[in-house]
């Protein structure tokens, strides 16, 4: 295995922190808050998102399995699928390999021929 030092050298300040409290989360915690407070560099901190109600997680539950329906019957290009679904082409992606649909779609003549290119 490889041994990155950098690595190394923030586990080793990480458990030196973490024996400082015994090891207890919300000690460790609330004493980097007093050091926020402390501190003189500005902070910021934004509201709560608002909750997801069930009406709009079952809507986007409908719009990602049409979205993977629609790209998987070849009517919607991977980027319009991945807008549909209110997704990045990344997470789109993501959700086509949980879902076991192939991204490229390539007939095995084709992909013979661009493997001899």
């Amino acid at each position: 295995m490889f041994d990155d030092p950098i690595v190394t050298e923030v586990r080793n300040v990480r458990d030196e922190i973490a024996s400082r409290f015994n090891y207890d989360v919300f000690a460790i915690g609330e004493y980097y808050l007093k050091l926020q407070e402390q501190s003189a560099i500005a902070t910021t901190s934004h509201p709560p998102k608002a909750p997801i109600t069930t009406d709009q997680a079952v809507e986007g539950e409908e719009k990602l399995s049409l979205a993977v329906k629609l790209f998987k019957e070849d009517k919607l290009s991977l980027g319009q699928a991945a807008e549909l679904a209110g997704l990045s082409l990344r997470s789109f992606i993501d959700v086509l390999g949980h879902h076991r649909v192939p991204v490229f779609n390539y007939p095995p003549g084709d992909l013979e021929r661009e493997a001899n290119w």
